[in-house]
């Protein structure tokens, strides 16, 4: 009895995909979300084409939930869509997909004109396609100092030496916030001459920059 209760419940939320009002549309494709059924995929998928941007965020937020990698082609084409809330969206479901081909795809999106899409990609960006450091290190030289945070920040969780090269450039970055999670990232690392690196620090600009030179310099 209660699958079949189940099977009416989509089918109707189903049925509401094809309402004129859009208000409607979202609240039928959210509800077909958190239903996480495997059966929804279909009509989620058509809705990543619906003509309202609110759908189609909704949509791939959707499709992220039910966490089914056929949905990562479908997802990589709205990377083009012209409303950055609608690339957001696809970027952090393929995000979650834990597989390289949607890896791949959002680490494009790091080329987005929008900062909270750029934003988004540059998260958990090594832990799936680890061929994809160097696309993370490139988010190193974004003009926005938020992201170059992030990715300092994801490069804590990468195992290799190549890191330290450009986490060693970003104890010099114009912003005071980068340069003390690059100090905190680096001082961890078992690297020869650790402490000669981050010594400048103590007579950096910010007082927090000095403070974390100084409290890392003490833990060696």
């Amino acid at each position: 009895l209660g699958q079949r209760r189940e099977v009416r419940a989509l089918d109707g939320l189903v049925a509401c995909l094809d309402e004129p009002d859009s208000r409607l549309r979202v609240a039928a494709v959210e509800a077909l979300g958190e239903m996480e059924d495997s059966r929804a995929f279909d009509p989620l998928v058509r809705m990543l084409e619906d003509a309202a941007w609110e759908v189609r965020r909704a949509a791939a937020h959707a499709l992220g939930r039910l966490e089914d990698l056929r949905a990562v082609e479908p997802l990589i084409a709205r990377l083009g869509d012209g409303n950055a809330a609608v690339r957001l969206a696809v970027v952090w479901a393929l995000g979650g997909m834990e597989e390289a081909r949607a890896a791949r795809a959002a680490a494009g999106a790091l080329r987005d004109e929008d900062r909270e899409v750029r934003a988004a990609a540059v998260h958990d960006l090594c832990a799936v396609e680890p061929g994809l450091l160097d696309s993370l290190v490139g988010a190193l030289a974004d003009t926005d100092a938020g992201i170059r945070q992030r990715a300092v920040n994801q490069l804590e969780s990468v195992n290799s030496l190549r890191v330290i090269g450009p986490l060693t450039g970003a104890l010099k970055d114009p912003d005071p916030d980068v340069r003390r999670f690059a100090a905190g990232v680096l001082s961890w690392r078992d690297v020869p001459g650790m402490a000669d690196l981050l010594r400048p620090l103590l007579g950096d600009t910010n007082a927090m920059v000095r403070a974390c030179a100084a409290l890392k310099l003490a833990e060696k």
